[in-house]
């Protein structure tokens, strides 16, 4: 359950760009479940029911996008695109 390597070519707005290289990044080593528990304590914080996350310290310049409800998805597409990847890896090796 742990992220070996990753490759990611973003085009996407700044916001977008700016959260596939913070998981390019930090997701190299990093527990899925882990990963899964950021994707889901940044998205309370963007939508304004947690305070935003610290396990990566990038994801305080996500802070100002709270404002910005059309762009969370493009912050939360990275992370949501490594982690379904993890979902079909794993029921792929379980079939």
């Amino acid at each position: 359950d742990m992220v070996n390597s990753i490759a990611i070519s973003a085009t996407a707005c700044a916001l977008g760009q700016a959260s596939a290289g913070m998981v390019r990044k930090n997701a190299p080593g990093a527990d899925v479940h882990n990963l899964i528990s950021i994707r889901e304590g940044l998205a309370a914080a963007l939508a304004g029911d947690a305070e935003m996350p610290t396990d990566w310290p990038e994801l305080g310049f996500f802070e100002p996008a709270r404002e910005h409800r059309s762009r969370h998805g493009a912050i939360l597409l990275p992370l949501d695109a490594l982690i379904e990847c993890w979902h079909l890896a794993r029921s792929k090796a379980d079939a």
